[in-house]
């Protein structure tokens, strides 16, 4: 016995609706940014944010809520940039000798 599943129209506008395109996903990132940002109410981000407002010189919440599209477009720039130079700066600083 074969059954057939009918499929409406609006149930294929609805499919159509929601393919996921990977490339315009990648395209709405920020700048340093490589997770999805969190919801408002996410534990973690609430600690970060909370933590960059009372110290803004963190670069542990910078570089968190960077990374996770927290900040605006022109802010995300800054600070990639500014944790870039940083990174570059920590790679060729010498190590030290082992006794």
């Amino acid at each position: 016995k074969t059954t057939t599943k009918k499929t409406t129209k609006k149930q294929k506008v609805d499919d159509e609706e929601l393919s996921f395109d990977s490339d315009a996903a990648v395209e709405l990132f920020l700048p340093g940014q490589r997770y999805p940002t969190p919801i408002v109410g996410d534990a973690t981000r609430t600690f970060y944010e909370t933590l960059l407002k009372e110290k803004p010189s963190s670069q542990m919440a910078e570089k968190w809520c960077l990374e996770y599209g927290i900040f605006t477009a022109d802010k995300a720039t800054g600070i990639f940039k500014k944790l870039e130079k940083l990174k570059g700066r920590a790679s060729s600083t010498p190590k030290k000798a082992k006794k």
